[in-house]
This record gives structure tokens, C-alpha cells and sequence, in this order.
């Protein structure tokens, strides 16, 4: 849909198979403003089996180190409301390792869901 949309615009596609050591200095993106996305819900659901960390579809180690890598100026994510209660913790100590970290869930439609907003600037002492 990206390239569809946006065709100039980079597209990593699977952040599970990026080798984030391998690439040089060259090889990253221009700055990136926001980066935004769901990753795969399955693993925290109350739907399914929430394995949590355990299920082969937990790709949330590789969303943070994109985030680390690319330093986007802000990031945007979301998931179902049952990874409050599994995991979810992980990845706002993730997110707020050097930035600060808000989540809000605007009721925008009946399905509960779990948003996640990071800002990349670390907070300077006043």
C-alpha cells in the first residue's frame, strides 16, 4: 500500500529480516519525521492464546530496534487493549529509554484498543 500511495517514499518491509549491523552509515534513511504502525496483535490477544514473548509472531524486538536505528522524531504504534496486561510494559520501558512516553486510547470506535505515542527528543533539564 506504501509504494502504492507513496512511491518515493523508503520502505524497509520486514523489520524481522533487516540485519541493522550490516548497514553503513550510507546505507540509512534521511531523517525520518514519524514512523508509525501495528505490529502483529496475535501474541497479546484475548482472542487467541497470548503467549506473549513466546509466540513466533512477537516481533516487538525488532520495532524497537528500528526505532533505536532510525531515530524518528516521533512514532506512532498500536495494538489490542488485551497487551495492557501482557508485554505491554516491555515496550514502554523500550520507548521511554531516551525519550518521553505518553499512551492514549482515544474511544474513537467501540473496539478497545492500545495506542503508543513516543517523542524522540530527550527532555532537557530546565
Amino acid at each position: 500500500m506504501l509504494g502504492h500511495r507513496y512511491p518515493g517514499v523508503p520502505n524497509f518491509r520486514d523489520l524481522a529480516r533487516i540485519d541493522w549491523a550490516a548497514l553503513k552509515p550510507g546505507d540509512m534513511l534521511e531523517p525520518v519525521d514519524i514512523l508509525c504502525g501495528g505490529y502483529p496483535c496475535q501474541p497479546f490477544s484475548h482472542a487467541g492464546k497470548r503467549k506473549g514473548t513466546t509466540d513466533e509472531r512477537h516481533i516487538w524486538p525488532h520495532i524497537r530496534e528500528a526505532i533505536r536505528r532510525i531515530r524518528p522524531r516521533y512514532t506512532f504504534l498500536e495494538n489490542v487493549a488485551g497487551h495492557r496486561s501482557l508485554g505491554f510494559d516491555r515496550v514502554l520501558g523500550d520507548l521511554a529509554e531516551a525519550s518521553r512516553c505518553c499512551c492514549r486510547c482515544p474511544p474513537t470506535h467501540r473496539r478497545d484498543r492500545l495506542c503508543a505515542a513516543r517523542r524522540g527528543d530527550r527532555i532537557r533539564p530546565a
